[in-house]
């Protein structure tokens, strides 16, 4: 294995206190040696930071280099990953929610995969869901991205990265952003876009595609992905208010013309209709708390899908 490669991994964190350390430990215990690690903090206002810094200075001589970084109001993750970059030594970026896990072999898979493969410049992976038990023990749940998605991604080592682009918007987003590994170069020429505040992955795989880079995957699991009351599933609800804001706004400026130019209408119809739903909930409902359960969903959902057989 060549560890000659620096590899920064940025913890992006948003009042994690309770999960932290799971994610910390996760990165001491990685099987490649020459990595930087950052804190990126966008405005905890719980005990992250304390956490952190304890657990830094206990464990900072595993590390080439180590460094918190904190700023004064929440930005979103867009802005919290583009200021880890920035600030970042490594040749490479291994970004993680500091809630999520990586398993022990997670960076020496993808040196493996860079020095098989000295092409690629975005590499992604398999994850594999977990909860936490009361007892402290994990549970693991599926393995994505699954069935269509996983024989789509499959190609993406043989196919163009104008095949990938088009791939992405007839299909959705597929790739599992808490896998990424990206060359610090390709962030600092397509930083993530700042604008769409909980939006921050679709975005970027559209543009890097759009501009000829091309996505290799990695066949592995190589992130646990924790489920339930955590950041990565708040972030990642299709269906709360914030996710949903920052969705409309980027399909709007950036999705629909894609649509259209590529003509691709059954992606567009498909977007349409989960804007759609999102729309008449806030209108009924001025997102009250209880208003996205499941049962309300349904009946929404048959109310656009009849909707959209007279493309309204």
């Amino acid at each position: 294995m060549n560890d000659n490669i620096l590899v920064t991994i940025a913890v992006l964190s948003y009042n994690s206190g309770k999960t932290i350390i799971d994610t910390l430990d996760s990165i001491k215990k990685q099987t490649y040696s020459n990595i930087e690690l950052i804190v990126s903090d966008d405005f905890s206002t719980d005990n992250t930071i304390e956490i952190a810094k304890e657990w830094i200075e206990q464990n900072k001589n595993r590390f080439i280099s180590t460094r918190i970084v904190t700023i004064d109001h929440n930005t979103g993750l867009p802005s919290n990953i583009n200021r880890a970059v920035q600030l970042s030594n490594g040749e490479w970026i291994k970004e993680i929610a500091a809630d999520d896990i990586l398993l022990p072999n997670c960076i020496e898979l993808f040196v493996n995969f860079l020095n098989k493969t000295p092409d690629a410049k975005i590499i992604v992976s398999k994850i594999q869901h977990f909860d936490t038990l009361q007892n402290g023990n994990i549970n693991l749940g599926i393995i994505a991205p699954s069935s269509p998605y996983i024989d789509i991604i499959r190609t993406f080592n043989t196919i163009t990265a104008r095949e990938q682009f088009l791939h992405l918007l007839s299909d959705g987003c597929f790739i599992q952003a808490p896998s990424v590994f990206i060359n610090k170069e390709i962030v600092l020429k397509y930083p993530y876009d700042e604008k769409y505040k909980y939006e921050e992955d679709y975005p970027m795989w559209l543009n890097l595609t759009k501009n000829n880079q091309s996505i290799y995957f990695l066949d592995e699991v190589t992130v646990l992905y924790r489920i339930g009351n955590s950041l990565s599933n708040r972030k990642r609800d299709y269906y709360s208010r914030i996710h949903m804001e920052s969705r409309t706004q980027f399909f709007w400026d950036i999705a629909y013309g894609y649509y259209k130019t590529e003509k691709i209408e059954g992606a567009y119809n498909e977007y349409r209709k989960s804007l759609l739903l999102y729309e008449l909930t806030e209108a009924f409902t001025q997102n009250k708390k209880s208003f996205f359960n499941s049962l309300k969903r349904k009946i929404f959902k048959v109310l656009i899908n009849n909707l959209a057989k007279y493309k309204l």
